[in-house]
């Protein structure tokens, strides 16, 4: 029945209706196909591609490949994708890569079809279909290339082989049924099939299509027996039946299914008429409008569940999804993050060539204007690095304001090939806290200006080199660097630089330059002596450097923060006005934008009543979420795969950088970050949700304006894990608001909030709530020093010293007791110190110990001897500094004479021990550029033995420190060396000797690591000084590199966590102290002092 109507169908078109009604619900074999291709995908190596299907032989022909032998289940996989799921033309073979940047050509192939997805291939599965076989993935993909999964589908127009061919042969050679599972026929006769017309005899040469479909029928799982007897049945006929149409009634009286139209109803006179009513441009007619995530032009198709099969599996879509395929516009889909820098491909360059000379040109003269370097013959210069152009299309505007792009070439020198070791580089930026302070101050100042400035080719404005040796009383740095060779050609067309020739000459710095570790430095050094001149009068404040103040009187009238070359200027107009003008009389014209702009991903908005806004929101957008196939399927407590495991870390890091404006977010990073060094799937699932909250929340900070009523309010909460396997864990928060009041109502600004572990177990409330009161008391402290700059200007170490003894008792300790212990302490740890500079001969550094003190501890200045000069210095032990140095009178009595014969038997013998110490020294520990970061020096002491002119006692030292103020650490090595002999004895010298290493790490509290051991050796030479000297320094060359292995072994053989256990088990004082005196040789020291006389 049709309509209401009786009518007769073919039995092929009836069997067709109810094969689609028997397959619907069938279960697909998409699930285990991908399962299968997707394994064989993840168990590549990075960059690793496999073909399957065949490949050239090399005998000739076409053979299979490698993996289609081993694993032809894949080659079944991808023949049942390519053919019933993602509906391929004939394909010859297919490719798998994960994580490749290209794929090479295949010869037997001349066009392919690209297929890949990251996480989930129900939906961002992408293809392309490509005019060849080879491909660059990078320039296709983008860096997404390097965590994409990708099948390559190989085609051909003149290879009689297929995918199917090579099923057939991997089955063969591995002895499996072929890929067409033939039945063999049956013996019996069939079932005779009764018609309205009466029963058909049967046909034998049909009983073996005939069982092969009722063989098919029967082996797939059904809910509906009458459905597949039917079928059966409608099969059978089929074969019996012509193919001829059916004669019917000459009355049509099938209802139509639309109403006939009107011809005239659908002419369209204007096909633009939608357009021109709009007054909108035809010529956007038929252009594609539809855009996906990253901005790339297509048409999506849709189609819905009952028709999502022919394009793909159905079996994930949900009952409100629908199936969509995207089709971009001709050529290549831009990355779905498009990198920042637009980088020029390797196509671009030789297809712009004339515009990437010029712009390399443009570049060196650029480095040439600003005096960044000069020609040097190649065979003077050392520490030579060589140098890259990274070019990248840059959007500039043309003199109608239009947008256009150019070629931007930027010369980067490869800083990480600096010889030079402890290479200062450190360029500091404004605090988080001290960002928030300037806008705070704004809002409470309506008259001020706002402006945020960048400077300019920055790093090639910054100090030379020769500025900052004389500057900070380091040595010069010397670099030089060589062009590439066509760059090098580009050079001889700079003034100056003609007839340059690279292989006799090099160039030499003259300043930092891009790529340089240290141009940071240089520039924040020059940048510094323009904002702190006297012109401007800037002063840097005492807890944040990069936060500078300028009052007039006790009135702030200017204000800066810097963050490198970005920096933000308050203030009131005329300072604000001069001090622009005086940076740009320096460096040149600054970008220059008020009120309204964006430094370092924060954006400033100031609105029109005076108040100041704070957001991250579009940093925040910019960031996605971490989606890797490594992720899928595996458990959450796994550990992360390598390359999960640096995108967890690179999303960590970005996500704590948003704390500028999202403090709500600070405790989940904290609990994030405690577990950035060995992460699960777990955290990563964990930090994509917060991104998603982060995304959707986007907190904003306004500043209202407001008078300030130099009062903060602080509120600190802390909690601890009690029941966990984290047990004894705790955090501790705290919020800082700054007061005021506008028109009577009391109003707040936010400066700062922590979010921080504690650093100690703790087992109670009490205890967590103290520690985290005493930790918000600590930075409240630093915090009200700033404000109280602000407030009246600013302030030295000194004056907040003598204003924090204001607040305590004088000390009670008597002050010979301070001079004793500060001598002792630094006599046991070796104190270097440098000469005054008018004493400065030799320019060797002075050690003292306690072999050399030549008085009383109880003294400011303690007199020492130098064993290498026989002069005595003076040593002020509380600022550890040498005060004066002289020379020493010579007595005339009998023991003085008697000490002149012991020192002229060793006078040859220290000499000679003088020159190799010093070798050694300078070969064996590197000068660190000064006292504050790394220094090293040697001493030699003799006296006499138990006869005058017999015995004589040698004592040498060794000593070298480093430091590292930024990092919280600091470290000194020691050995001291004492031999007693007689010149020309026969039997061996014996040498002892104390070796001690002690590092000390004080950050929120202290932690030494100290190792001291003993050593004997022997020196067989007596006679003469000089082979006596070089057996002894190589005794301790030998002595040092075991001890240094030792400590080493025993370093390396400690985890992590117990230096974690060891941080914290600091008590709430920050430092352990044992208060036993019994237990200190320092008291030990004293009480010994004390009893001869404070000796």
């Amino acid at each position: 029945m049709a309509g209401g109507h009786s009518r007769t169908y073919r039995s092929q078109d009836a069997r067709l209706t109810l094969l689609v009604l028997y397959t619907a619900n069938q279960p697909s074999a998409w699930p285990e196909c991908m399962k299968v291709i997707t394994e064989v995908l993840l168990a590549l190596q990075p960059g690793q591609s496999v073909l399957y299907g065949f490949a050239n032989s090399p005998t000739g022909g076409c053979a299979l490949s490698k993996a289609a032998r081993q694993t032809p289940q894949v080659l079944h996989a991808l023949d049942f994708l390519f053919n019933n799921c993602w509906r391929l033309p004939e394909t010859i073979g297919a490719r798998l890569a994960h994580g490749a940047r290209s794929l090479s050509a295949v010869t037997l192939a001349s066009h392919s079809t690209l297929i890949w997805w990251q996480a989930n291939v129900d939906q961002d599965v992408w293809f392309s279909s490509l005019q060849g076989t080879k491909v660059n993935l990078l320039d296709l993909l983008g860096d997404s290339y390097s965590s994409s999964l990708v099948v390559q589908a190989l085609h051909s127009a003149d290879q009689d082989v297929t995918l199917a061919d090579a099923c057939d042969e991997a089955a063969d050679l591995n002895h499996e049924p072929s890929s067409e599972n033939a039945l063999p026929s049956s013996d019996t006769e069939p079932l005779s099939i009764h018609t309205p017309q009466g029963p058909l005899s049967a046909i034998s040469e049909g009983s073996e299509q005939e069982d092969e479909a009722h063989a098919f029928l029967t082996s797939c799982p059904s809910d509906e027996p009458a459905l597949v007897e039917a079928l059966r049945v409608m099969f059978a006929l089929s074969e019996s039946e012509s193919l001829e149409a059916s004669k019917e009634a000459a009355v049509d009286t099938h209802v139509p299914y639309f109403d006939p139209v009107d011809p005239v109803t659908t002419t369209i006179p204007d096909p633009y008429q939608h357009y021109r009513s709009a007054h909108v441009d035809a010529a956007l007619y038929g252009s594609l409008d539809y855009h996906d995530p990253a901005g790339n032009k297509c048409v999506e198709l849709w189609f819905t569940r009952d028709m999502a099969k022919v394009v793909g599996d159905d079996s994930g879509l949900g009952p409100d999804e629908t199936y969509a395929l995207r089709v971009y516009a001709t050529g290549y889909r831009q990355a779905v993050i498009q990198r920042e820098t637009d980088l020029l491909t390797p196509q671009d360059m030789l297809k712009h060539q004339p515009l990437v000379a010029a712009a390399a040109l443009e570049e060196l003269q650029t480095w040439h204007k600003y005096k960044c370097f000069k020609r040097v013959p190649r065979a003077t210069a050392k520490n030579i690095m060589d140098s890259k152009f990274v070019a990248k299309w840059k959007m500039v505007k043309d003199t109608q304001g239009k947008e256009k792009r150019v070629v931007r070439m930027r010369l980067a020198l490869r800083g990480f090939k600096d010889m030079r070791e402890g290479l200062e580089n450190f360029a500091a930026t404004g605090s988080r806290q001290s960002q928030r302070l300037l806008s705070s101050e704004v809002a409470c100042h309506p008259g001020w200006k706002l402006v945020a400035v960048d400077v300019a080719k920055a790093f090639l404005q910054g100090m030379t080199y020769q500025e900052m040796s004389e500057l900070t009383g380091e040595d010069e740095h010397e670099v030089h660097f060589d062009l590439p060779a066509r760059e090098a050609e580009y050079l001889k067309q700079v003034p100056g630089f003609e007839g340059f020739d690279p292989r006799k000459e090099t160039l030499k710095c003259l300043k930092p330059g891009t790529g340089c570790r240290d141009a940071p430095r240089a520039f924040a050094l020059k940048l510094a002596q323009f904002t702190r001149s006297e012109t401007i009068g800037l002063r840097p404040s005492l807890y944040d450097s990069e936060l500078e103040l300028k009052h007039v009187g006790s009135r702030l009238v200017l204000l800066l923060v810097k963050h490198v070359d970005d920096l933000k200027i308050a203030g009131e107009p005329r300072e604000v006005d001069a001090l622009v003008a005086h940076l740009e009389s320096g460096f040149g014209k600054l970008a220059y934008q008020e009120n309204t702009f964006t430094v370092c991903g924060l954006t400033h908005v100031r609105h029109s009543d005076g108040s100041i806004e704070m957001n991250q929101d579009s940093y925040i957008a910019a960031m996605r979420p971490i989606q890797h196939p490594e992720l899928t399927g595996r458990a959450s407590s796994e550990q992360c795969t390598p390359v999960v495991h640096g995108l967890f870390q690179s999303l960590l890091g970005a996500v704590a950088y948003s704390l500028l404006s999202q403090a709500w977010a600070a405790v989940f990073v904290v609990a994030l970050q405690r577990h950035a060094a060995a992460p699960t799937n777990l955290h990563v699932r964990r930090l994509n949700l917060l991104l998603a909250a982060l995304q959707k929340q986007k907190a904003k900070l306004l500043f209202p304006v407001m008078t300030c009523a130099r009062r903060i309010v602080v509120f600190s909460d802390a909690s601890f894990s009690k029941e966990s396997d984290q047990k004894g864990y705790g955090m501790r928060g705290a919020v800082f608001l700054r007061m005021g009041s506008h028109k009577g109502q009391e109003r707040c600004h936010f400066l700062e909030a922590h979010s921080q572990s504690l650093k100690l177990v703790t087992r109670s409330t009490f205890a967590a709530e103290t520690l985290a009161a005493v930790g918000a008391v600590d930075s409240l402290a630093a915090l009200l020093v700033t404000l109280q700059e602000v407030s009246c200007g600013t302030l030295s170490t000194e004056d907040v010293l003598a204003r924090c003894r204001q607040l305590v008792a004088p000390a009670t300790l008597p002050k010979d007791l301070v001079w004793r212990a500060c001598a002792a302490h630094n006599e046991r740890n070796f104190l270097i110190v440098r000469p005054p500079t008018e004493s400065a001969e030799s320019g060797e550094l002075l050690v003292v110990h306690e072999s050399g003190r030549a008085g009383s501890r109880a003294q400011q200045q303690v007199p020492y001897k130098d064993g290498l000069t026989d002069k005595l210095f003076a040593v002020d032990h509380e600022r550890q500094e040498c005060t004066r140095m002289w020379s020493q009178q010579k007595s005339d009595d009998l023991m003085a004479q008697m000490d002149n014969i012991d020192e002229e038997i060793a006078e040859p013998f220290k000499e000679a021990l003088k020159s190799e110490l010093r070798k050694y020294v300078d070969s064996r520990y590197a000068d660190q550029g000064g006292m504050s970061t790394g220094a090293a020096s040697y001493t030699l002491y003799s006296s006499k033995g138990q006869e005058v002119g017999g015995d004589i006692e040698l004592t040498m030292i060794v000593a070298a420190r480093r430091a590292r103020p930024r990092g919280l650490w600091s470290g000194t090595w020691t050995s001291q060396w004492r031999t007693l002999f007689e010149p020309g004895q026969a039997e061996p010298v014996k040498m002892v000797g104390i070796l001690e290493f002690i590092s000390h790490y004080a950050e929120d509290g202290n932690v030494h690591f100290r190792r001291r051991a003993e050593s004997r050796s022997s020196v067989k030479e007596t006679t003469d000084p000089i082979k006596f000297a070089l057996e002894v320094v190589k005794a301790i060359r030998k002595e040092e590199d075991s001890f240094q292995a030792s400590t080493e072994d025993q370093v390396d053989s400690l985890c992590d966590g117990t230096l974690r256990a060891l941080r914290r088990t600091l008590p709430v004082s920050k430092e352990r102290f044992d208060w036993r005196p019994s237990r200190h040789a320092l008291v030990r020291d004293l009480k010994a002092a004390g009893k001869d006389g404070g000796s």
